[in-house]
């Protein structure tokens, strides 16, 4: 047994003889052998701490991927590049679809409001959710100026959108009032209109900007409560009347181009909330469909017994 043993130390060293003569070396040891080489030039630095810069590349870490069998630091850069390139790519595409598609969502009080001009009443229909749209257009159009308007300047300019035509419909709903909205509007809606408005002037006045970010993740994320409520209607009617599905199609596209367009920012005030979005309308088309499917079955039976 220790005979063998000898013999194979014997062959191995044999082995690196050969290898050393035919100047053979892997892959890894280069750089391993210009880093340690260089030590005696930089005495005062740590070797965990040094960097490897091959021909043409800027200084890259010294890690096992880069002393592993085979590595190509210029495929790496090469790949970042590409990626890079597609994330620019796909940032403008979906900056370029969100203007026309959150300007269609926010459009939609408009059908409304046409019904509301032609009976001159606001019987049966509600001002939360324009409320809510007022605050979350507000908040987006300062967060889009802390931001910088050449970086924002598609979430700016819906948003403005989006503030003009609930504000218009907050206003003509105000004067055409029923006795039963009239105690709960008027104290809420200038109320929060005027905290929305000094908050925003304080933002700018102060070092706490930084905080309206969360303010309209906050706010983002409460206006997607809204479809709650239909939920409940449809369930008590077992009707789809208070679901259009053009408008939980609309809401879907555009909250997926959104995902798309703040996940190349990197903004998670944007991304968090248009996130819960499209899981939201994914939820409310599945009711959607489970409500129509009860109701053709409920018809079916009607006419069988009939």
């Amino acid at each position: 047994m220790t005979e063998m043993r000898f013999r194979r130390r014997k062959q191995g060293i044999a082995a690196a003889c050969v290898l050393a003569y035919l100047h053979w070396s892997p892959a890894w040891l280069g750089p391993l052998r210009r880093t340690t080489s260089s030590l005696r030039y930089l005495p005062e630095q740590n070797a965990a701490s040094l960097h490897w810069s091959p021909a043409g590349l800027g200084p890259a870490k010294m890690t096992a991927k880069t002393l592993s069998v085979g590595y190509r630091p210029e495929r790496n850069v090469a790949v970042r590049t590409s990626l890079g390139a597609s994330i620019s790519l796909a940032q403008q595409i979906s900056g370029m679809l969100l203007v026309p598609l959150v300007t269609l969502m926010y459009s939609s009080p408009l059908v409304t409001l046409r019904k509301i001009l032609q009976r001159k009443s606001c019987a049966g229909n509600a001002f939360h959710p324009s409320l809510l749209l007022v605050a979350n257009c507000m908040a987006w159009t300062v967060y889009s100026v802390h931001q910088g308007v050449a970086k924002m300047y598609g979430p700016l300019l819906v948003n403005l959108f989006g503030l003009c035509v609930n504000g218009a419909y907050l206003a003509i709903f105000s004067r055409y009032l029923t006795e039963t909205d009239r105690p709960a509007f008027f104290p809420l809606v200038p109320a929060t209109v005027s905290t929305m408005c000094i908050l925003a002037a304080v933002s700018f006045a102060s070092p706490l900007n930084h905080y309206w970010g969360d303010l309209t993740l906050l706010i983002n994320c409460l206006l997607f409560t809204g479809p709650l409520a239909s939920f409940r209607e449809a369930w008590k009617k077992k009707s789809v009347e208070s679901m259009p599905v053009s408008t939980i199609l609309s809401g879907l596209v555009a909250s997926c181009n959104c995902v798309v367009f703040f996940a190349c920012l990197r903004d998670a005030t944007g991304l968090i909330p248009n996130a819960m979005g499209v899981l939201l309308s994914v939820v409310q088309m599945s009711f959607y469909a489970y409500i129509v499917r009860l109701v053709r079955t409920q018809e079916k039976k009607q006419l069988a017994m009939a």
